[in-house]
């Protein structure tokens, strides 16, 4: 198992190195190669195979999810659902969006900005919107965070921001239904009811919930300092692990 599976990897990793991806006759060669080799029974070439034609067809998936440059620039009218908890600046918020319905042919999820907003948007929220897009991209400087790497990571086929006209209009506000997001959505909503006078809640929503978005550029500056970013980044896997080990151990007892 661990040899089929280094040759899995193998295949994975193997995609990386191509100057392109290959086109659908090339792939379709490829699948009949590994037919012939499974009738063959040479497991481990099949599955160094499969783990290319894997790579090869998501990456082909994640590139045929990109806005058409056509739409670059236009106004759009979309439906959607907020998919994640909108990180809060002084005058925007950001989110990702979960597109239901469209005008156009637009990816299915999208990072959107929203300036000076009137209604503050929640995760799990149905929205109306009418949006500016572009095609995903990033800067080239050596070092520097390749933000349209990340963005074909999370499967975001275009970002942009919303219109202040036509207005944006709230359909339905079900937090609940939409799954572990909705669930911390509502979970911060408590946080900020029960402790809202309390100096470290953003604090404390970034250690239990990954949301970092109220946290000071001061106290950000504080984490640097000291070398405790990572605990405001991943604290939130840390803190799930520990409680699902003593979840089992006290089963066990």
């Amino acid at each position: 198992m661990i040899a089929r599976a280094l040759c899995f990897l193998t295949g994975v990793l193997s995609v990386q190195q191509l100057p392109e991806l290959p086109d659908k006759p090339a792939l379709l060669a490829v699948a009949c190669t590994a037919l012939v080799l499974a009738f063959y029974r040479y497991w481990l070439c099949v599955f160094l195979i499969i783990g290319f034609l894997w790579a090869a067809l998501v990456a082909a998936n994640r590139l045929e999810q990109r806005l058409p440059e056509q739409l670059a620039g236009k106004d759009i009218e979309i439906e959607g659902i907020i998919a994640d908890l909108p990180e809060y600046e002084n005058d925007h918020t950001r989110f990702n969006l979960t597109v239901t319905k469209s005008a156009r042919t637009v990816p299915a999820k999208l990072r959107l900005t929203w300036y000076h907003p009137e209604t503050m948007p929640k995760a799990g929220q149905q929205w109306r919107l009418t949006v500016r897009l572009k095609p995903p991209h990033g800067n080239f400087n050596p070092g520097g965070f390749d933000y349209e790497r990340w963005l074909l990571v999370e499967n975001i086929g275009a970002n942009g921001y919303i219109r202040d006209r036509p207005q944006p209009i709230l359909l339905t506000s079900r937090q609940a239904s939409f799954g572990l997001s909705g669930w911390r959505q509502q979970l911060a909503d408590r946080l900020d009811n029960l402790l809202a006078n309390y100096p470290n809640l953003p604090l404390i929503k970034a250690l239990t919930l990954g949301d970092g978005s109220s946290l000071t550029a001061t106290q950000w500056e504080v984490f640097r300092q000291t070398g405790t970013t990572h605990l405001m980044v991943i604290s939130g896997s840390h803190i799930g692990l520990i409680a699902a080990l003593a979840y089992w151990i006290i089963r066990k007892i």
